[in-house]
C-alpha cells in the first residue's frame, strides 16, 4: 500500500518509509492513497479476539506478512 500527502505534493511512499519520516516533505500527513475493502472479510472477523482483529485490520494497511506478526 502506497501513502500519499494531505497536502498532495511529492511521491507516494510505502507504510514503511511514511512510519519512519512522520510527516511529508510538503509537510503534510501521510494517508493510505486507498482504502481496502474488507467487506468479504468481515463474516471471517465477526469471531477474533481484539488482538488478531487488529492485526487483521493493521495489515491491510501495513503490508505485513502474516509471518511477521500475529505469532
Amino acid at each position: 500500500m502506497k501513502y500519499i500527502s494531505t497536502r498532495g505534493g511529492g511521491e507516494a511512499v510505502d507504510f514503511k518509509t511514511a512510519v519512519l519520516t512522520g510527516l511529508a516533505r510538503d509537510g503534510g500527513l501521510f494517508l493510505p492513497a486507498s482504502i481496502p475493502d474488507v467487506r468479504a472479510d468481515l463474516s471471517a472477523w465477526a469471531g477474533l479476539d481484539y488482538d488478531m482483529l487488529a492485526l487483521e485490520v493493521m495489515r491491510r494497511f501495513a503490508d505485513l506478512p502474516r509471518t511477521t506478526c500475529g505469532n
